[in-house]
């Protein structure tokens, strides 16, 4: 859930998919953002980034 501002969220999401994933020794992460800001169009919540935690792990960040 998009808490604060979106690089916020993604951020500290990143950080913590990625320990998840070291934890678990996946070759691949996903981190999903949902917004539920009232309003706010589909085309502004809708996204899709490959991003690098701070350790460089390549994580997949979806937007909806």
């Amino acid at each position: 859930m998009l808490h604060g501002s979106l690089e916020r969220t993604i951020s500290e999401g990143l950080e913590q998919t990625a320990a998840y994933m070291d934890r678990c020794a996946a070759a691949a992460g996903h981190l999903v953002v949902i917004d539920r800001a009232p309003g706010k169009r589909w085309d502004e919540k809708v996204f899709q980034r490959r991003m690098k935690s701070r350790h460089g792990v390549a994580i997949d960040v979806w937007g909806m």
